[in-house]
């Protein structure tokens, strides 16, 4: 495996230049909320030898069934690799959380990060600050995980397909809109499929975390119905999120109709509860009480989260 022998240091400098570029190069789309898809994220030599060394210890368990295990990219959890793949592992995290491909992919996705900006009250999208955690996932057959826009703290979520060949191509992620033909797709929670990104080698999508507070017609809606495979499906999923130095109030809720004749809107229940949880926060802000711990996440309790959260 030539491709995974180069020096650490001339390994990470080339897979930057290559992500950056597919970034660079990648397919932009406004609808149903601000996504790119790119293509030969790796150098394809490098690609074609990571698929033959996926670890197989280190992982996690996600959902209760086990349909989907987790081994996290970044800190220290890069050590519970096998040695002989330790190496190239280490360099894609490197690559991941690189200022290069950060600064790429706001470039790129900057008209999303401006709503986002704008939803979260913060004066530009320069302003918001991210902490990279990439993840390579596991999932078997039966893994679904329903429509959902993910959590608030995350501000762009990146996942990068790693197939052997296109034998999985109908397992992508799928990308949803809220309308009126929504009303006929029950198993999608009345949400309307626009497309389902294909599953094939060394190609990924990325998209912007919008709520209903950041846009009500550019929520990111995404989900994957249940896969059916006798291969693992593996992808590597890296998503920044949102650090704010251990305090911050930013999260903006909906406003709420205070009158009882004021147009309804019908939400589900979590999300509205998220935004009564985030105005709550910015009310005590006002009155000089300290914000609960979960309206902020910084670098270091990265793992608290609940495993919910943490999965797409």
């Amino acid at each position: 495996m030539a491709a995974l022998a180069k020096t650490a240091s001339h390994r990470t400098d080339e897979l930057i230049a290559q992500a950056v570029a597919s970034i660079e190069a990648a397919d932009y789309f406004s609808l149903p909320f601000p996504h790119i898809f790119f293509r030969n994220f790796f150098p394809t030599d490098f690609y074609r030898d990571l698929v033959r060394s996926i670890p197989t210890e280190g992982y996690d368990p996600i959902t209760g069934a086990g349909t989907r295990m987790a081994l996290r990219l970044y800190g220290d959890n890069v050590e519970k690799i096998d040695p002989e793949l330790r190496t190239a592992w280490a360099a894609v995290s490197a690559m991941l959380t690189s200022k290069e491909v950060e600064r790429a992919i706001r470039i790129k996705l900057n008209d999303g990060l401006e709503i986002r900006a704008r939803g979260d009250k913060v004066s530009s999208a320069d302003d918001l600050k991210l902490v990279a955690k990439p993840v390579v996932y596991r999932d078997r057959d039966g893994y679904q995980i329903k429509p959902h826009p993910d959590t608030r703290k995350k501000v762009v979520s990146m996942q990068l397909y790693c197939p052997a060949d296109t034998g999985q191509q109908a397992l992508g992620t799928t990308l949803y809109q809220a309308s009126l033909k929504g009303l006929m797709h029950v198993g999608s929670y009345c949400l309307e499929p626009v497309k389902t990104i294909p599953f094939l080698p060394n190609v990924g999508y990325a998209f912007v975390v919008l709520k209903a507070y950041h846009s009500l017609t550019k929520m990111s809606w995404h989900g994957r119905p249940t896969i059916k495979t006798d291969q693992p499906r593996i992808s590597i999923l890296s998503q920044s999120w949102w650090w704010c130095g251990g305090r911050c109030g930013l999260f903006v809720p909906l406003q709420l109709p205070s009158s009882p004749n004021a147009l309804r809107i019908r939400f589900p229940r979590r999300l509205v509860s998220d935004s009564l949880s985030g105005e709550n926060a910015l009310a005590r802000g006002r009155r000089g009480q300290p914000l609960p711990s979960t309206q902020c996440r910084s670098d270091s309790n990265a793992d608290a989260l609940p495993a919910a959260q943490r999965a797409r």
